[in-house]
């Protein structure tokens, strides 16, 4: 999960065959994992299957004024139902997009990680 100042925001994910739109309106997607190149999300309103093609639009957040837009083509390669209410869990391997938007994104997350286990280890310590 990403820490509140860390959004990723989907403006538009699409079928890239067939230009339909696969989620019903902008989201803040709940971010499940972030690598190389997969990404995995839970989204409350998605249409796309297995296999499929996709363009996807947003920003990654890193801070109360950073942002970086974002343009992903990749495939699905991973999707299941989760949670109450219902939301799918999409997985999209990343065949373009910008690896050093990605790297930069990723090295953020790692960076408030970090933090975030440091504080824990602190207080465990005073246990």
């Amino acid at each position: 999960m990403l820490h509140e100042h860390n959004t990723f925001e989907v403006f538009e994910l699409k079928n890239l065959t067939s230009d339909l739109n696969l989620m019903n309106s902008e989201n803040q997607v709940e971010v499940v994992l972030c690598e190389q190149n997969v990404i995995t999300f839970q989204a409350p309103s998605f249409s796309g299957s297995m296999d499929q093609l996709v363009l996807m639009k947003g920003a990654l957040k890193t801070g109360a004024e950073s942002s970086i837009d974002f343009t992903i083509v990749g495939k699905i390669i991973g999707l299941k139902s989760v949670g109450e209410p219902a939301q799918q869990q999409i997985t999209i391997k990343m065949n373009q997009y910008s690896k050093k938007d990605w790297d930069y994104f990723i090295s953020q997350l790692e960076t408030k990680q970090k933090r975030v286990d440091h504080i824990l280890e602190s207080l465990k310590g005073d246990e």
